[in-house]
């Protein structure tokens, strides 16, 4: 586990919302796209990192992060740049929109 703080530190994320849009913020340096998998799961962001290094220096961090609100993951955006992951997340419709099961894996 000291390996994978080393290279991949707690995530810092912000998550904030304006109208039917919720963003999130988490700081990610040295990661690179190919290296981020995120999935929007209609309440829930899912960010699962991992290092390419080998053998003891690879490394895996796994992320849940409680949304404000149900969401479309059909219309969700992640987007990974100088070590900065926005993901942008509009809101769905109506609650009934989406079956609670809802899911989709972002392209960063």
């Amino acid at each position: 586990m000291a390996a994978e703080r080393e290279v991949l530190p707690e995530l810092a994320a912000h998550v904030s919302q304006s109208d039917g849009i919720v963003y999130a913020l988490a700081s990610m340096p040295g990661v690179t796209a190919a290296e981020v998998s995120v999935r929007v799961e209609s309440e829930w962001l899912v960010i699962l990192a991992h290092s390419s290094g080998s053998g003891r220096s690879a490394a895996q961090s796994f992320h849940v992060i409680e949304l404000p609100a149900a969401l479309d993951p059909a219309r969700s955006v992640a987007v990974l740049s100088g070590g900065l992951l926005a993901i942008h997340m509009p809101k769905a419709e109506t609650p009934s929109e989406l079956p609670s099961s809802a899911r989709r894996p972002l392209v960063v």
